[in-house]
């Protein structure tokens, strides 16, 4: 058996100190690496935003010069994409409280509802 010498007492008790401190500089630079991916979804998901707000403006157009059922119709798909986009603004914002295990699913659902509703609002522009 190996005599605990007042050397090898003194890296044992300097490994204690450090590597705690090391797995904290860790959660840390885990949380940084997931505040930068947050704020790369947020600006990309901000252009969508931004477009698809500009889209709906376009189909308020195309609803005015409506008329009857289809009218009506288009209120009702309008309606039902402002509150997607609602939706998408919510989930956005929550997104900010993300752990990193969740990263990656909350980041591909919120650009699956971006996508799935600019895609939504563009067929209904153009059809």
């Amino acid at each position: 058996m190996k005599k605990n010498t007042p050397r090898s007492l003194f890296h044992a008790l300097m490994l204690s100190l450090i590597l705690p401190a090391a797995f904290v500089g860790c959660s840390e630079n885990v949380e940084r690496t997931t505040e930068v991916k947050y704020e790369q979804l947020k600006a990309e998901s901000n252009k969508a935003i931004n477009r698809i707000e500009s889209k709906l403006e376009t189909m308020k157009e195309k609803i005015a010069d409506a008329s009857g059922e289809a009218k009506d119709e288009l209120e009702d798909e309008y309606e039902e994409l402002v509150e997607k986009k609602n939706e998408l603004v919510d989930n956005l914002d929550d997104a900010a409280d993300a752990s990193e295990d969740q990263w990656e699913k909350v980041s591909d659902r919120i650009e699956d509802m971006a996508d799935d509703l600019e895609s939504r609002v563009d067929q209904l522009i153009d059809g």
